[in-house]
């Protein structure tokens, strides 16, 4: 549970500075405009405007203002500790639409309608909540497991309609990022490995049953007999019928 301690929108000139300090409670600071550096504990990071940081607390930390800047500043404290917050470096939107949140806490803020407060420290715990989850999201332990069931869902499914752009959606990536992860984890693309477990299911079919053809090309996923078969002469250099009579003749 969040508690807000203080809030305040600051404003601050070129070539203005913040000394070293330290606060109790986390810290949580939105550059609306403007662009300078933050020190933490030692390590300096560039922030600009739309960036934004959340600095854990007793960490002695400082900011220098290259242009004139307006930010967000939020104090607070929390049952839970944010651990992946902690490395308190300068982020932007990769990942989290933030400034949604922002527009809607600091509109909370400017009213000050009745429990204002309570309403600024739910909002802060969502939008805390998604930046985590999100950050939590790009690691790789987790897209190994995510793979690995990914994996196991196509070797189940594969004979199935498999929306690959939904499927890559539903998991958090981009398309392209989730052919990348596939790749390097299998070796091929998400497209071709369905398309090679379909083709050995269909040998397996066409040597081992008397199922029609039509039947099998249906069996192994594909919407068409005429696709099938052009997908099976290209890649065994044969048609089906040909190909089970051939181990017929055996």
């Amino acid at each position: 549970m969040i508690r807000l301690k203080s809030m305040f929108i600051r404003k601050r000139i070129a070539d203005a500075s913040i000394p070293p300090h330290v606060h109790p409670c986390y810290e949580f600071v939105y550059y609306f405009t403007g662009d300078g550096s933050c020190t933490f504990a030692g390590h300096v990071t560039e922030f600009k405007q739309g960036t934004y940081t959340c600095v854990s607390p007793d960490i002695l930390h400082s900011e220098k203002f290259d242009h004139h800047s307006n930010s967000m500043v939020i104090l607070f404290e929390s049952d839970e500790t944010l651990q992946p917050l902690q490395k308190y470096l300068i982020r932007s939107d990769k990942y989290v639409n933030i400034r949604e949140w922002i527009d809607k806490i600091n509109a909370e803020y400017a009213n000050k309608a009745y429990h204002y407060k309570r309403n600024i420290e739910c909002m802060l715990e969502i939008l805390l909540t998604e930046i985590v989850r999100k950050q939590t999201l790009q690691t790789p332990q987790y897209d190994r497991h995510n793979m690995a069931e990914i994996q196991t869902y196509f070797d189940e499914y594969f004979m199935t309609k498999i929306d690959l752009n939904e499927l890559a959606h539903d998991c958090g990536y981009s398309v392209n990022h989730f052919r990348k992860l596939f790749v390097k984890m299998y070796g091929v693309p998400p497209k071709k490995y369905l398309l090679e477990k379909r083709l050995t299911l269909a040998k397996k079919l066409l040597t081992q049953t008397d199922q029609p053809i039509e039947q099998i090309s249906t069996n192994c996923g594909f919407g068409y007999y005429s696709e099938f078969a052009l997908f099976f002469k290209k890649h065994t250099g044969t048609a089906p019928a040909a190909f089970r009579r051939s181990f017929s003749q055996t």
